[in-house]
């Protein structure tokens, strides 16, 4: 955000300020020029991957996915009978 009211929300006379003001954000602590690469861990590209992928394909088959869950629902709210069967009887 500070970056961003240096360089686009100035005023054109105020050039001087906005250098020095600058000049304090290089001292800063963490400031300094990072030189190493940061290494992203495997899992952690592949969970993200994964993430994305599942994303997409939720998406895709979102009306497939849909009906499945409506006959689900609908099985669930029909009634379930119980038949009493009789050991002693042979078929």
């Amino acid at each position: 955000m500070r970056a961003w009211n240096l360089s686009f929300w100035r005023e054109e006379d105020d050039s001087a300020e906005t250098e020095a003001r600058i000049a304090y954000l290089n001292r800063a602590p963490a400031a300094a020029v990072e030189t190493e690469r940061r290494v992203i861990p495997r899992i952690m590209t592949a969970a993200t991957g994964g993430m994305v992928a599942v994303t997409v394909a939720l998406t895709i088959f979102a009306g497939p996915l849909l009906e499945i869950c409506m006959r689900a629902g609908e099985v669930l709210t029909q009634p379930v009978t119980i038949t009493q069967v009789d050991e002693e009887a042979e078929p």
